[in-house]
């Protein structure tokens, strides 16, 4: 089982995940069909629309196989640096003041009736999905290619997630199911960040407080 103690030393530095793990999973507990502002939503979107989409939580389109990453054998540490530092710089964008979790932009729609809230959560589906087409052409260490493809299908799976998200006002009960799965694959992204962390611990890899990235969670609900 991994900890989320490992993310205070290494390549990504993160506060109070533990804590915010367990509060996203409660608000997505206390995500329900039966919520006025959603049954609000969901009249809404059926007049606008002839079909809303079933209540079933979208299944993952595609997931990466080594065979689409390009996998190096070198054990060279600058090589394995020079990796750490560049997905450094391609995940660098989660540490940004503006990002705010999706499920919490979700909850803001539903709450506020707020067109920004998703349209936020379009924007940031983008970015994920532009970070995923980066992840994949980065020169992997092989002994690190197992952690790679999980980060890279996490974020993808994020991504999608995003995508049924976004459609709150379209279909809202289609995000609305989505929105409650977020929490458990949100939990698999901070537990890849800490195996990350731990790659490069085992090889005394060390980067400097300018190299690394500070990770806070967003509370904003």
């Amino acid at each position: 089982r991994v900890t989320m103690w490992l993310l205070a030393g290494g390549l990504l530095v993160a506060v109070g995940v533990m804590g915010f793990l367990w509060y996203l999973g409660g608000v997505a507990n206390k995500l329900s069909p039966d919520d006025t502002r959603l049954i609000s939503l969901v009249a809404r979107a059926n007049n606008s629309a002839p079909l809303i989409t079933a209540p079933t939580p979208s299944q993952p389109a595609w997931q990466y196989s080594p065979s689409d990453i390009t996998i190096s054998a070198t054990t060279q540490p600058s090589a394995i640096r020079a990796y750490g530092l560049e997905l450094a710089n391609i995940l660098r964008f989660y540490a940004e003041p503006e990002w705010q979790n999706e499920m919490a932009l979700t909850v803001r729609a539903i709450k506020n009736d707020d067109a920004l809230a998703a349209k936020m959560i379009v924007a940031q589906r983008l970015r994920q999905q532009q970070a995923v087409g980066q992840l994949v052409n980065v020169v992997t260490p092989e002994d690190a290619a197992d952690i790679h493809l999980q980060l890279i299908n996490t974020i993808l799976r994020l991504a999608e997630l995003d995508f049924a998200m976004e459609k709150i006002f379209d279909q809202p009960i289609l995000a609305l199911e989505n929105a409650r799965i977020y929490p458990q694959h949100y939990s698999e992204l901070w537990q890849i960040f800490a195996k990350i962390n731990q790659y490069f611990l085992d090889r005394e890899i060390v980067f400097s407080s300018e190299e690394k990235i500070n990770l806070h969670p967003s509370f904003n609900l």
